[in-house]
């Protein structure tokens, strides 16, 4: 479970996010709507722990963080929370595939391999995971990026 209370944000003295809360039960998926500059990416970098609110509580799980806070030093919420950014952060040196298993490092598991195998298939990548960022298109490097994303397992 995830809950958001009371979170605050502020930029330069202006208040961004006031008094925020929401309730996210695992295996949902939310949607966050509002015109540009309303912070929707404020509040989804202050949930993922990017940027610390001036007030307020982020619980995921069992893990409860309260602001203000200095750091998360070892008690990172990742890879039970992550983020797909609209930059997407694919390396260009990288094979798709490369792009996709990097967070899980050289020694993958058969468990993990049978994860990647899975979701490539669910998101019909096969026919480019050998390719280069710069031989796919916009939707099969947000694909990529997606799936690197779940390949972490976050809740």
């Amino acid at each position: 479970m995830l809950q958001i209370e009371k979170i605050c944000k502020k930029f330069a003295g202006n208040s961004v996010l006031r008094n925020i809360s929401l309730d996210i039960e695992p295996g949902t998926i939310t949607c966050v709507i509002g015109p540009s500059g309303a912070g929707k990416t404020t509040l989804l970098r202050t949930i993922g722990m990017l940027e610390f609110p001036e007030s307020g509580r982020v619980s995921i799980d069992d893990e409860k963080y309260a602001f203000p806070l200095k750091s998360i030093a070892g008690r990172e919420p990742w890879p039970k929370i992550t983020m797909v950014f609209q930059q997407l952060f694919i390396w260009p040196h990288l094979t798709i595939k490369q792009n996709i298993l990097l967070p899980i490092g050289k020694n993958i598991s058969p468990e993990k391999y049978r994860q990647f195998e899975k979701l490539v298939k669910t998101f019909r990548m096969n026919s480019f995971l050998d390719r280069y960022p710069n031989q796919v298109s916009l939707g099969q490097k947000q694909r990529a990026a997606i799936v690197r994303a779940l390949m972490l397992s976050p809740k």
